[in-house]
């Protein structure tokens, strides 16, 4: 499967579209998905698609690096 990084609508705020898809993305990390682990990551620390969250980041980063996913953590 691939996942691509959401965005927020010019107005900043997130549109209904992009909650939808990152409730997916969050089933998907909660499945321990690392990749959806890891873009749900990207999303928390830069507000795209979800509420801007430092800690959530940095949670679901922990998550995709505990499966050893490399690849994510040099991107």
């Amino acid at each position: 499967m691939v996942l691509t990084l959401l965005r927020t609508n010019n107005s900043g705020e997130v549109d209904d579209q992009d909650e939808g898809e990152s409730d997916d993305y969050h089933i998907l990390a909660e499945q321990d998905d690392a990749e959806a682990q890891f873009e749900l990551a990207k999303m928390h620390y830069i507000g795209s698609g979800v509420q801007e969250d430092d800690e959530k980041a940095v949670f679901w980063y922990r998550k995709a690096a505990e499966q050893s996913n490399i690849r994510n953590l040099r991107s």
